[in-house]
């Protein structure tokens, strides 16, 4: 195998050569595995694989070891778009595929995570960097790690594990990441675990405030607690301090699994309930549903009122590995499209336009309502180039389309009509049968609370205005003056309870027609909008036919244990640019 050392070396000269139409290297084919992360104007997306056209024996893929900063805070296109490159200055201890990054709004420090290791012996850590408005990133160790040390549940994550392919979040206060796998031939903690890529049960956390992790039970997330390379979105309105969203994915039976044998319905949806700290699982429902998946993207929004709040989730592949073959036109199909799940109604919404299919890739939004993606291996097929500019592609989550051009000075996210139109002839705004009568409390009395906050004059400090998130440990009240009697108090609460349901029905009663409705009302400030994506991790891989490795022989992931601290004019797609128009 060609070494690190000269693989880097090839790669920065192809660098040297890029055409101003593009800031990745000549040659690119697919650019996938990354990370990033939006703080505040800039977009941060770190390293990725990248493989470019090779001779006739082949292609060869290289990795990056560079942060990429895109200024956010000007328009540009996807072709004319100029990054800042900051190239990493910890060797080959931060060459991982699709490492997590997140920000910490606390310690203004931008933390990198996990991932999968390329090389073999390299000492895992967190990293981090306080951003700037000029955009430069300079990475230094915050927590290093040890090995062979079995794991326990103590603050300074002494003995904590660092997984790949795990599903993970972050509310403004905490870091949470469950499940994952890794690979017990690194570590000698891990050599009693089945398999050779075991999974790993647990909730790990941190906490911005008190510097500490934690490790708590899975047991409810599905039958055994295990989770790979799912999706997990938090969502800041709903219970006392907000819920987290888990979405498809691998859940293995037990640790030694088979990558793609246990494929979790999309129709399954996982609820974590921050405040007491319980799963749940709520059905959903929709005229069509997505596909069950792994390696996709999925980001989070919502209205301007608070009523609803849509996931949109992008592209992914079935099967163990990326050289699973889709060949079915019904699954091109829908792995082509962005699907909608938009809550409290737990149901699935397809979005008309399709493009190529992509695995592995990022999505984040940037601006005020546009989803950018970034990379991701096309149609499963090595060989295959990427027709998108720097691999990216802009989607308008209130249009519903794609294009190239990114507007800092969009209108801000409105419900598109498609989403507007379920709403106005629904019945209700709740699934109609609850799985756990407790996911009634978490999501029916926050939304008709939200709604109806924001739409009185009156509304007291106890409850949460427009973009005013509430933070870990805090608590949802309603101020209602006094109430004379338990009775009397049981009463007003139910008939409070219709109204706002009467309200909801009267408002949602004028049905969107023709080509456009008025926009959900501006909201007086925006709400806490999280951006999460967990993608797969693959395996290393040796230069040769362009194709990637199964996961079963992977030979590079690495585990994390004993960390301690260290101190214009828009322009659409159209043919030949990846994107089919058809419905």
């Amino acid at each position: 195998m060609t070494s690190l050392c000269l693989k880097l070396l090839i790669l920065a000269a192809f660098w040297t050569r890029a055409s101003a139409a593009s800031f990745l290297p000549l040659g690119v084919l697919s650019w996938f595995w990354q990370g990033s992360v939006v703080v505040n104007k800039w977009l941060y997306i770190d390293s990725g694989e990248m493989w470019l056209a090779g001779n006739q024996v082949g292609n060869d893929g290289y990795w990056g070891n560079v942060t990429y900063s895109i200024d956010l805070s000007k328009p540009w296109t996807t072709e004319d778009l100029v990054p800042l490159v900051n190239p990493h200055t910890a060797g080959k201890d931060m060459l991982t595929r699709q490492p997590t990054m997140w920000y910490d709004s606390i310690s203004n420090t931008v933390f990198w995570y996990g991932g999968w290791p390329y090389e073999m012996n390299v000492q895992p850590a967190v990293w981090g960097f306080t951003p700037n408005d000029a955009g430069n990133v300079t990475w230094s160790r915050k927590f290093a790690a040890g090995y062979g040390v079995s794991a326990s549940k103590e603050s300074n994550f002494s003995s904590f594990t660092e997984t790949a392919g795990a599903l993970w979040a972050t509310s403004p206060t905490k870091y949470y990441s469950l499940g994952g796998f890794t690979s017990k031939e690194n570590d000698p903690a891990f050599a009693g675990l089945d398999g050779f890529q075991p999974a790993l049960p647990g909730l790990v956390t941190y906490d911005f405030q008190t510097k500490s992790w934690g490790n708590s039970s899975s047991s409810g997330y599905h039958q055994s607690g295990l989770g790979v390379r799912g999706q997990a979105i938090f969502v800041p309105m709903y219970g006392k301090q907000g819920v987290i969203v888990f979405i498809g994915g691998d859940s293995p039976t037990s640790p030694a699994f088979n990558p793609g044998a246990a494929l979790v319905s999309m129709m399954d949806i996982t609820i974590f309930d921050i405040d007491t700290g319980k799963f749940y699982t709520q059905v959903a429902t929709g005229p069509k549903t997505p596909v069950p998946r792994t390696s996709f993207c999925a980001v989070g929004q919502s209205a301007a009122d608070n009523s609803t709040f849509e996931i949109f989730v992008y592209g992914g592949f079935q099967g163990g590995d990326l050289n699973y073959a889709v060949v079915e036109p019904d699954l091109i199909d829908d792995l082509s499209r962005v699907w909608i799940l938009t809550l409290p109604a737990f149901t699935w919404i397809q979005t008309d336009i399709k493009v190529s299919q992509r695995a592995a890739h990022r999505c984040e939004i940037i601006g005020n309502r546009q989803m950018i993606s970034i990379g991701g291996h096309i149609e499963n097929d090595a060989y295959k180039k990427d027709s998108w500019t720097n691999s990216m592609g802009i989607f308008d989550m209130t249009n519903l389309t794609w294009g190239f051009n990114y507007n800092p000075d969009a209108a801000p996210y409105a419900r598109s009509n498609v989403v507007k139109d379920y709403y106005a002839d629904a019945k209700s705004p709740f699934p109609g049968t609850w799985n756990n009568p407790t996911l009634s409390t978490i999501f029916e009395k926050s939304t008709l609370s939200n709604v109806t906050a924001l739409r009185s004059p009156t509304a007291t400090s106890g409850v949460p205005q427009t973009g005013t998130p509430l933070p870990d440990g805090s608590s949802s009240t309603t101020n209602t003056g006094a109430i004379v009697g338990g009775a009397v108090g049981a009463i007003v609460a139910i008939v409070s309870i219709l109204l706002g349901i009467v309200f909801w029905r009267k408002r949602m009663a004028v049905k969107v027609n023709g080509m456009s409705a008025a926009p959900d009302p501006e909201p007086d400030m925006l709400v806490y909008q999280p951006h999460f994506e967990v993608d797969a991790e693959h395996r290393r891989f040796e230069m040769g036919f362009g194709m990637i490795p199964e996961m079963d022989e992977q030979r590079g992931v690495l585990e994390m244990n004993g960390l301690k601290e260290e101190g214009g004019v828009e322009r659409r797609m159209t043919e030949g640019s990846g994107l089919d128009t058809t419905a």
